[in-house]
């Protein structure tokens, strides 16, 4: 389960950087631009990230990785989207 969590949260990553680009964004991470919008590439890191933990059996250590995604994907929100919703209502 924590394996599809982190898969899904990797691709929602993506398509919010996608969406951010569009708006006129910036991305800050040092995978841009080839590989930080990329929904094939995400998922390839993604699936080498997931096998690895496997590897050295840490377990555990994908719910670490799975809270870390979850913070990167509301400092996305926080960041690009909620300014244009305060910005839209003045």
């Amino acid at each position: 389960m924590g394996a599809l969590a982190f898969i899904v949260l990797n691709l929602v990553d993506a398509l919010l950087i996608r969406v951010q680009m569009g708006l006129a964004g910036f991305e800050l991470s040092p995978l841009v631009p080839p590989v930080s919008a990329n929904l094939v590439a995400r998922l390839l890191i993604a699936l080498a990230i997931i096998l690895f933990i496997s590897l050295v059996k840490k377990k555990n250590l994908l719910g670490v990785v799975n809270i870390l995604m979850c913070g990167v994907l509301s400092w996305h929100v926080v960041v690009y989207f909620v300014p244009l919703f305060i910005n839209s209502a003045s």
